[in-house]
């Protein structure tokens, strides 16, 4: 399991990449490229980074797909329709539900989201620029390597210094977007989990 799922990463600095699918079967070989360099949630090497006895790697590399990412990408039709109604309608189609109204209104929205043309997200963080920098000349490599997928936007995104600290600029205190679960690496942290008695 990808790693930001399960572990609160706290990286200082990140980007995130944005791709259209132009060749299934190029844009299939970069995927499968991509998934050896994935973070996950394990304490083990291998080219994704290594969280060593719990000490986080150096950067982290993530990918997420929209539902018309994984048409694109040739899933089969019987498990494209078993996902939820939510993911495949998209944001957009689902506005009034969300509350996007107003300033907010999908028609207020950067062009590569009005039009959906993302179809695959890689996300990339680290705590330094030279380490992201790293990991992000490995990822424009690849993808020229296997030339199936062309980048439509990105998006940097880095922590606030408040009071000469680092926070994550939601401000979440509470580690409910990280739950505890039975079984997943890591190590237990108060707030985590379900409350019990």
């Amino acid at each position: 399991m990808q790693g930001n799922v399960l572990r609160g990463y706290r990286f200082s600095i990140a980007t995130h990449r944005f791709y259209r699918v132009t060749d299934m079967e190029r844009a299939r070989d970069t995927v499968r490229a991509l998934i050896s360099r994935v973070t996950t949630a394990e304490d083990e090497h291998h080219e994704g980074g290594c969280w060593s006895e719990g000490v986080k790697p150096r950067s982290a590399l993530n990918i997420a797909f929209t539902w018309r990412g994984l048409e694109a990408l040739g899933v089969p039709q019987p498990a494209l329709w078993a996902y939820p109604e939510e993911f495949r309608a998209g944001m957009q189609a689902r506005a009034h539900v969300l509350v996007d109204l107003d300033r907010s209104a999908p028609e207020h929205w950067e062009t590569l989201w009005r039009e959906s043309q993302v179809h695959v997200v890689v996300m990339l963080m680290a705590n330094t620029p030279a380490s992201l920098d790293e990991r992000l000349q490995e990822l424009h490599e690849l993808v020229q390597h296997h030339n199936g997928l062309h980048e439509v936007g990105s998006q940097d995104a880095a922590m606030e210094t408040v009071d000469g600290k680092m926070r994550e600029h939601f401000g979440y205190l509470d580690g409910f977007g990280n739950p505890d679960i039975a079984g997943a690496p890591g190590h237990m942290r108060p707030g985590r989990g379900k409350l019990n008695g």
